[in-house]
């Protein structure tokens, strides 16, 4: 990306895995003329193997970051330039050399570069030894002033009522009396033809071992009962349909 006329960058950084930015006067990374590697690390940033610091690159979250090379080269963190240094390294001789800028990832990295407006673009680069690495750049919209005007019509009713009986003429307590009843009519639902109704007049079988036990038991209990008045009975006729002889 050419950075022509620039002094210092700010970008934004997520990423699992070391990434790396090349400033010098050319796009490639095996060009003479690169004067400046930074590797932003997991744990540490490096500028050309002399400085090594912690910049915290994760990859859940964007890192802010800015680099400059107005006076000397130096790096830090944050949007601000020139606070919270994280490094420096000497070497401003060739700092009006530096006029391209090229970001680099082994892995899959997410930038986002704050750049001028005549700077801004979007792009996808391949360098020899590494995958796609994707730039993002913030765009901005200015609103528009083209606005469709509308009118509310003056004969047209608000809203359409869904209603049998639409007047103007109100009704008589009769007639609203009979209204009232034939609305009545209307929602009242007979209970014995309801679904409800009728399934508790079917009985239906119950697998559960406590409902077969009682059910067992119950059967039980009125043939015994049945059996001591069938006994009881037969016994007293018995005496009158067989009379014992004397």
């Amino acid at each position: 990306m050419n950075i022509t006329g620039q002094t210092s960058i700010t970008f934004q950084i997520k990423a699992c895995y070391d990434v790396r930015i090349l400033l010098g006067n050319s796009g490639t990374e095996n060009s003479d003329r690169l004067f400046y590697t930074v590797i932003v690390g997991t744990e540490f940033l490096q500028i050309q193997t002399q400085l090594w610091i912690l910049s915290g690159l994760n990859c859940s979250d964007y890192v802010d970051l800015w680099i400059s090379w107005s006076t000397i080269f130096k790096a830090g963190t944050g949007t601000n330039i020139g606070e919270d240094i994280i490094g420096t390294y000497p070497g401003s001789f060739m700092n009006k050399y530096i006029n391209y800028v090229e970001v680099v990832s082994t892995y899959q990295a997410y930038w986002i570069l704050e750049l001028p407006d005549n700077l801004k673009n979007a792009c996808t680069s391949m360098i020899p030894g590494s995958n796609d690495t994707a730039i993002e750049t913030i765009k901005t919209t200015s609103p528009t002033s083209n606005i469709i005007q509308t009118e509310r019509s003056a004969t047209e009713p608000r809203c359409t009522c869904s209603c049998d009986n639409i007047t103007n003429t109100p009704l008589t307590n009769d007639e609203l009396i009979q209204k009232i009843e034939q609305l009545r009519s209307e929602l009242t639902v007979d209970k014995k033809k309801t679904s409800r109704y009728k399934r508790s007049l079917i009985s239906t079988a119950d697998d559960r071992s406590s409902s077969k036990c009682i059910g067992s038991f119950s059967v039980v209990v009125l043939a015994i009962v049945i059996c001591v008045i069938v006994l009881m009975d037969f016994c007293h006729y018995s005496l009158k349909i067989f009379p014992q002889k004397k």
